[in-house]
């Protein structure tokens, strides 16, 4: 690291003109280009290694047993990013010391990794009781998925931290690579599906390690103001821990809904959820440059309200269009990502249906974004965790009662309704709970 990790705003390119902290309008369009086209080349290849997966495997008891066990570790997953994304970037900007950088890396590192095996290990031991005849050796491959991807969160909040935007979006590319290799040569069995998605951790951990680690700050202890900053972080890590725990549970909660419609159906819900991602990775690197202002912005009590409702309305309008073409090309989407799949034309036509319930609360929840990333600034995670607490009774009750008259579609239509009641309550504990900068 060559400066502390605030220093990116005195280039105009990353944070306007010196001393200003607002991105210039030309910086924000190149950079966010730049880095939506590279987020976008890296969620494309975990999408198209999701897509082999589907292809080789097709839908069956196999698929349903592994993603059953897999799902609660992408609850832990989930946790882990969404805790790095509140807690690392902000924190980072709080201090302007290369080795109390450093200290404060080593601690978060430490009890990241931790947490995540203890945790998984809980986990699977419960979710294996639920899928008997399993084989023991699908487990212990998925142990450590949680635990790389707590180290790819912290590793990706550094650069975020840095500027390097573009390096941090980067690390599903390095995973797909990895895991593709594993698909073509593993031997097709629950224990090589989980071998597969642990080789793409594996793989974008070791890539993100490679821009972050030779960029690495001094070496150094804990500080007043590191001390300061890490108590800081460990409380919104706590709070926002509960609060992407709630979030991350709602997947899984549709999992055991769908467990009860029959041998298919867990696998339909995981195909139809992946690929409904497509919508918001074309507004990652807007949304991630916009986070990087809105943190400088809070650490230095300069964000005003009407720029954050701003960036929200545009991000919502045009993801309201992007999301329209979604759903009407949901059915050519799934004819093309499944063309090789062993799925029946009903199937893909269940599939593709869907799809456009999941694709249909898109623009909701990318503009929900904003506000949690707002939140997020202002330190503000025990909000977070409130409104993910609601958000699991909303996506629990709305399955119980679309499942029935619904079916499978009810699932999908019960998130989107989630999504889109909840980002109404986003709007409104923004401008309740965070403070508006005196009008000097």
């Amino acid at each position: 690291m060559t400066a502390h990790p605030g220093a990116d705003t005195a280039h105009p390119e990353r944070g306007g003109p010196a001393g200003s902290g607002y991105p210039s309008v030309q910086g924000v369009l190149h950079s966010a280009f730049a880095v939506t086209l590279l987020n976008g080349a890296a969620r494309g290849a975990q999408l198209l290694f999701l897509l082999a997966i589907g292809n080789v495997y097709g839908i069956s008891g196999t698929t349903d047993a592994v993603f059953f066990l897999y799902s609660p570790l992408t609850v832990i997953v989930t946790v882990s990013a969404s805790v790095a994304e509140v807690v690392v970037m902000p924190a980072l900007h709080r201090i302007h010391s290369e080795a109390g950088a450093s200290a404060l890396l080593r601690s978060l590192a430490r009890r990241g990794v931790l947490v995540s095996l203890v945790l998984s290990a809980l986990t699977l031991l419960v979710a294996y009781g639920l899928v008997p005849g399993t084989s023991p050796w699908t487990p212990l491959i998925l142990l450590p998925v949680p635990a790389l991807a707590a180290v790819s969160a912290l590793l990706a909040g550094v650069l975020n931290a840095r500027g390097t935007h573009a390096h941090a979006v980067v690390g599903p590319l390095y995973g797909a690579s990895a895991a593709v290799v594993g698909l073509a040569t593993l031997p097709l069995s629950a224990a090589s599906l989980a071998a597969t998605l642990l080789l793409f951790e594996l793989g974008r951990a070791a890539g993100l390690a490679l821009h972050a680690l030779p960029m690495s700050p001094a070496v150094g202890g804990r500080d007043a103001r590191t001390e300061e900053t890490y108590r800081w972080a460990m409380g919104a890590a706590r709070w926002q821990a509960l609060g992407a725990l709630l979030v991350g549970v709602s997947p899984f909660v549709d999992l055991l809904f769908a467990r009860t419609l029959g041998t298919g159906a867990i696998t339909s819900v995981e195909y139809a959820s992946r690929l409904s991602a497509l919508v918001p990775v074309l507004f990652s690197g807007k949304i991630l440059l916009t986070y990087a202002w809105m943190s400088r912005e809070a650490a230095r009590g300069t964000l005003r309200h009407r720029e954050v409702h701003l960036h929200a309305v545009s991000i919502f309008v045009w993801s309201l269009i992007v999301t329209a073409f979604a759903v009407a090309l949901s059915g050519p989407i799934i004819g093309l990502a499944y063309s090789s799949a062993e799925m029946s034309d009903t199937a893909r036509g269940e599939l593709a249906l869907l799809l456009a319930c999941y694709l249909a609360g898109t623009a909701s929840f990318v503009t929900g974004v904003v506000y949690v990333r707002a939140l997020s600034a202002y330190g503000r995670s025990d909000v977070l965790a409130c409104i993910a607490g609601l958000h699991l009774i909303l996506n629990a009750v709305l399955d119980a009662v679309l499942i029935g008259p619904l079916g499978l579609y009810g699932i999908g239509l019960a998130t989107t309704l989630t999504y889109t009641l909840t980002l109404s309550v986003f709007a409104y504990a923004f401008r309740r709970s965070c403070p508006e900068p005196a009008t000097t």
